[in-house]
């Protein structure tokens, strides 16, 4: 029989491995490559500057797969943040004038419909209006 406790360690370094492996796979091969080559002392250094490890005693009590995991979760964020700041900085920035131009042009445009839905409105009134007249005509001439 299997004890636990010998069947422990591996069974946490090879959790510690796949999840190792999904966060590994967010960055970008060249990342990959530089973190897996880089000692941990390095590592430790990396997760200490980004601040993915809230003190020096968590720091050091983690293995090199953890150190790596934390890493890549901080460099996934920032990559994160860039992208959208990238995405806001490309849009381009509309001047007041050119606010107030479409603006206007959408206020002549709703302006516009309002005259179309008046004058079909008072066709309607008269098309109705002539209906009630020939009514009355064909009554009165029966």
């Amino acid at each position: 029989m299997i004890q636990f406790s010998a069947v422990r360690p591996c069974l946490i370094f090879a959790i510690s491995t796949f999840l190792l492996v999904i966060k590994m796979d967010t960055l970008p091969p060249d990342q990959q490559e530089a973190l897996r080559k880089a000692s941990t002392d390095r590592l430790r250094f990396l997760a200490a500057r980004t601040g993915a490890v809230d003190s020096e005693e968590e720091l050091a009590d983690m293995d090199r797969a953890a150190l790596i995991q934390a890493h890549s979760r901080a460099a996934q964020i920032e990559t994160e943040i860039s992208k959208s700041a990238a995405a806001v900085s490309e849009t381009p920035a509309r001047s007041d004038r050119q606010i107030e131009l479409e603006l206007q042009l959408e206020l002549r445009r709703l302006e516009g419909e309002k005259r179309r839905a008046e004058r079909e409105m008072e066709n309607k009134r008269v098309d109705m209006q002539m209906q009630k007249e020939d009514s009355k005509k064909t009554t009165t001439t029966k």
